[in-house]
């Protein structure tokens, strides 16, 4: 398991991805939903990452 950092800032907070489970460079959104303590961060509804996108 990879270990992040959060970071708080103003009213909000950021979380450090460590590189080996960066988003591609294209996604710029993400949603996230909570699932008890868990928060889990999943590219945005509008994404068109050619990384991501199953096309069989």
């Amino acid at each position: 398991m990879t270990t992040g950092k959060v970071i708080n800032h103003n009213n909000s907070q950021i979380v450090e991805l460590p590189l080996e489970v960066h988003f591609p460079d294209d996604i710029a959104q993400v949603t996230v939903r909570a699932n008890g303590t868990d928060r889990i961060l999943s590219p945005a509804a509008n994404w068109t990452s050619p990384n991501l996108i199953d096309t069989h």
